[in-house]
């Protein structure tokens, strides 16, 4: 009788694993998981935006997959982001893939390396990869790639670009900037791609590298 109750539990058990899995979410749904996006030392995050909302000055972020963003990366705290060489890209609803700076206080030590941004042929929004609004101070951009297919298009049909904008007003500017190392790709054939942009204020900005 118990050979037989043995015998029966092992069918079961083969017949079970035979039979597709499915992840359960909390929520009781069932759905393949997703791959995170970023992580802090061990710790992941599901998107690049929440991985830069956690972090605290003088961590680094790095990226674990490409990124396609719908909103502008906000960079308020001196931390860095790398990239690893996989793509940011854009879905062409932000204008701006990454704004340095607040119109609050000065930051201090921002470094964004080995990224690769591109700009898809199909963009019709985005108009900036890196942007500095406010006071930035030993600002970091190296080992990165600008790939730009698209960008936002003028009044003429043609498109624009600009890989890098450094505030330049005096009282918004960018000091002691290490812009080196970058690679700027495009195959746009009707528009305009600028690679730095502003970054010279009276006795208060320079920059070097590129």
């Amino acid at each position: 009788m118990k050979k037989r109750i043995l015998s029966l539990l092992l069918i079961l058990c083969m017949t079970l694993s035979l039979l597709p899995t499915t992840a359960l979410a909390d929520d009781g749904s069932t759905g393949a998981a997703t791959q995170n996006e970023a992580c802090i030392g061990e710790t992941p995050y599901d998107t690049l935006a929440a991985a830069v909302n956690a972090a605290q000055g003088g961590e680094t972020i790095t990226l674990l997959s490409n990124v396609t963003l719908d909103q502008t990366i906000t960079i308020n705290k001196a931390i860095t982001i790398n990239g690893g060489g996989h793509t940011i890209t854009t879905d062409g609803t932000p204008a701006i893939m990454f704004q340095i700076g607040n119109d609050k206080e000065p930051l201090d030590g921002v470094q964004i390396k080995n990224c690769k941004f591109e700009i898809p042929e199909s963009n019709r929004g985005t108009w900036v990869a890196i942007y500095v609004k406010y006071v930035v101070q030993n600002l970091t951009i190296s080992g990165n790639t600008f790939d730009i297919r698209g960008g936002a298009a003028s009044n003429n049909g043609s498109k624009a670009f600009q890989c890098i904008g450094l505030a330049y007003e005096d009282d918004r500017y960018t000091g002691a900037v290490n812009i080196s190392k970058n690679t700027v790709t495009s195959t746009v054939k009707n528009g305009e791609i600028i690679f730095v942009v502003g970054g010279k204020s009276p006795d208060k900005a320079e920059a070097s590298g590129y």
